[in-house]
């Protein structure tokens, strides 16, 4: 194998080179003392964070930024749901609201304390906050879908109700 560009050593480095072009790389750096140094290096910049600090100051603000709105979202989603349960539960089936209400009324100052738990532990680089993200982002997805679901419902009913 001929000695490979800087592009190729410096997606090697960062472990987005494909395995067979990976496992080649390296039986050439193992025989090539040129090639050595220079994946010694490319190894050391990116372990200084010679990354592109731009995108990742961007990142590194923007998942933080994201989980507080969530929780801001959450407490009006709290408090849309404790104004809208009676509605909701005239509206539809007891089976339905039910269980809804009581998922809302969990969720949302649970899913909002979890998202600025996550926000925070990101914010100060804790390994746990992405744990904590993810965590909230999965249990976040029946909220996605029963919340519009319900407000689809209440806005029926209202539309529905005889002027008085």
């Amino acid at each position: 194998m001929p000695c490979p560009d800087e592009d190729t050593f410096a997606r090697f480095v960062e472990g987005v080179l494909q395995p067979d072009a990976a496992s080649e790389l390296e039986r050439h750096v193992d025989g090539c003392a040129a090639c050595a140094d220079l994946a010694a290096a490319f190894g050391r910049s990116y372990a200084e964070g010679g990354g592109d600090r731009e995108t990742d100051d961007v990142d590194d603000r923007l998942a933080p930024l994201a989980l507080a709105f969530a929780t801001v979202l959450h407490v009006a989603w709290a408090i849309l749901i404790r104004g809208a349960a009676g509605a909701l539960a005239e509206a539809v089936p007891a089976v339905v609201a039910g269980p809804y209400l009581r998922y809302a009324t969990i969720w949302a100052p649970v899913g909002g304390l979890v998202a600025l738990a996550a926000s925070f532990c990101l914010l100060r680089r804790v390994r746990a906050g992405r744990l904590l993200a993810v965590a909230y982002a999965l249990l976040s997805l029946p909220s996605i879908v029963l919340t519009p679901l319900a407000l689809l419902m209440l806005d029926a009913q209202r539309r529905h109700r005889p002027a008085g």
